[in-house]
């Protein structure tokens, strides 16, 4: 049975409750301590989550189930229209008695400041008969913090999926290798050329009639080479930020090293 405001404040399983947080079936609880994900607590003053950004949440009431009351813990729906959302939230056993938390991420693309005047869970209770297994778990308020401070730490990043580190992994595994491989490449067209320039140097001079072209497109080739340099020691140095910018560059490059060394081979015929 779903209990109504009266009766939940006659079964006194709220302490430190406030008769502005009481709905006609349900109870809002407040924050009591907000922490991110470096550990630090705020109290008192609020925080802005960041887009992206997970906090744990602490209750500042208490919550007393007896073996007949069972709690449901929901968030408030005018966060959920802000773009929040709670992680772990759902049934409250019979036995419970300590404060309440929940991960809550900021999936908006704006910054929300979650004030300590402003309820962050919606519970409702509902009584039935007494079940075979209870077990009563009391938690101190500190005792709690200190629980959910140490998830913060050590299981949750400071973004949801952290997506920044994610991105930085694949853009090594994605470019690590071709790097050097492209650096490689340059290189050793880099000793074709010096070759190369000995033998437009040597047509220039005992072929007059076609030294020039041969000049004018081994210029070309410098210029092309020139360039392919420029652009594997971007993509070495990571000055290229944008890896699906990086996945065109290197089709551009392996093109035209492609196309170089066949203008090579057709100049050397």
């Amino acid at each position: 049975m779903l209990l109504t405001d009266t009766e939940i404040k006659a079964a006194g399983v709220i302490t430190y409750q406030n008769s502005e947080s009481f709905g006609s079936t349900s109870y809002n609880l407040l924050p009591d301590a907000i922490i991110d994900s470096e550990g630090e607590v705020y109290k008192g003053d609020g925080y802005t989550i960041k887009p992206q950004e997970i906090v744990w949440v602490t209750s500042k009431e208490i919550v007393s189930l007896p073996h007949d009351i069972t709690a449901h813990a929901t968030i408030k729906t005018s966060l959920c229209n802000k773009g929040l959302l709670a992680l772990n939230i759902g049934i409250i056993d019979p036995g419970w008695n300590g404060p309440l938390a929940t991960a809550i991420i900021n999936f908006s693309k704006s910054n929300y400041y979650l004030s300590p005047t402003k309820s962050f869970l919606r519970l409702s209770f509902y009584r039935h008969s007494n079940s075979e297994i209870f077990k009563p778990i009391t938690k101190k308020r500190y005792e709690y913090q200190e629980d959910k401070r140490k998830d913060a730490i050590e299981i949750f990043g400071s973004t949801f999926l952290d997506v920044k580190s994610i991105a930085k992994d694949v853009k090594k595994e994605l470019f690590g290798s071709f790097a050097p491989r492209a650096a490689f490449y340059v290189t050793m067209l880099g000793f074709g050329l010096a070759g190369f320039a000995l033998f437009a140097s040597l047509a220039a001079y005992f072929l007059p009639g076609n030294g020039a072209a041969y000049q004018a497109n081994f210029t070309s080739l410098q210029q092309r080479i020139d360039r392919l340099d420029e652009q594997t020691r971007e993509l070495s140095t990571g000055t290229k930020t944008s890896i699906q910018t990086q996945v065109y560059e290197i089709k551009g490059i392996e093109d035209r090293l492609n196309e170089i060394e066949a203008q090579l081979a057709g100049l050397g015929k």
